[in-house]
């Protein structure tokens, strides 16, 4: 008898397993995309950071075809105040294009923003300039903290203006000091890790280990991270004993403040964010 998946309710309700989703073609919305109303503001300082309670976007892309759509979530009923600030590689406050209200751009590297209670805002690193720009984000509290959710989704366009290819990532509590992530380098498939100090002042020593499916390690490197500083490795690339690999890494740092992503580039030249595995009590 052929076998059909059943999903069991707690009601005991038996509900037939639904197809896979499919994404076909959709009318495009004529409406405006509802944008924040920031303020500009004065970048922190790299000897600003870093407060435990701060939040990071660990990849911001913009322009030669991308753009990073932010959109933040106050998850209380009192009001929030935050600053979202920009990074290049190195720590540098860093101007980026930002798209305002009217549809018109500013390029800020630091933004004020003040959010009602149980209210949601989106923000638009604009797709403007001819070559892509990487950044980072650091979105802190000038006042009080507040339960301040996001997410970003970093997206090109075809030459016709429609959404190409889109991935998305989840603001990081810059706890990912010690964590495992997959990484797979078959089929055309290449993997890269991004891992930054948001650290005030200290130098962090990060370590890789790069095991394959069955747990033999394939490489070991370690490297410094000044404050501020973003590290982009293409592991195929940076480590050619894992080209044509697939396994999982371990990723370490010697200070309680880092945060990192992992990313896949397809044959095709998609990207995709994939999670790291970093959850409370794992190497306990």
């Amino acid at each position: 008898m052929k076998r059909i998946a059943l999903l069991i309710l707690v009601s005991g309700v038996l509900l037939p397993a639904q197809p896979r989703r499919t994404g076909g073609p959709r009318a495009l919305s004529s409406a405006p995309r509802q944008t924040a109303n920031f303020q500009s503001a004065a970048p922190r300082p790299k000897s600003a950071l870093v407060d435990p309670l701060d939040r990071v976007f660990p990849d911001v892309l913009a322009g030669g075809g991308w753009e990073t759509l932010m959109t933040f979530v106050n998850m209380s009923n009192a009001s929030a105040h935050f600053t979202l600030t920009f990074y290049d590689d190195n720590g540098n406050p860093m101007n980026v294009p930002l798209t305002n209200p009217d549809g018109s751009v500013s390029r800020f590297a630091a933004v004020n923003f003040s959010m009602d209670g149980n209210t949601s805002q989106e923000l638009v690193v604009a797709n403007v300039d001819s070559s892509v720009n990487f950044a980072w984000a650091y979105l802190s509290f000038p006042g009080n903290t507040a339960p301040i959710a996001g997410l970003a989704v970093v997206r090109t366009y075809d030459s016709s203006g429609n959404i190409f290819n889109e991935t998305t990532e989840a603001l990081s509590n810059i706890q990912d000091y010690d964590f495992f992530a997959p990484y797979d380098n078959l089929q055309g498939v290449a993997t890269g890790l991004i891992v930054l100090n948001p650290g005030a002042s200290l130098t962090a020593t990060v370590q890789i280990s790069a095991q394959d499916a069955n747990g033999s390690e394939l490489v070991q490197d370690k490297f410094l991270l000044a404050p501020g500083a973003r590290a982009t490795i293409m592991l195929p690339d940076a480590y050619q004993a894992l080209a044509g690999t697939s396994g999982k890494l371990r990723v370490t740092g010697d200070t309680n403040r880092l945060s990192a992503i992992v990313f896949r580039i397809s044959p095709a030249n998609n990207m995709a964010y994939s999670p790291i595995f970093n959850w409370s009590g794992m190497f306990q």
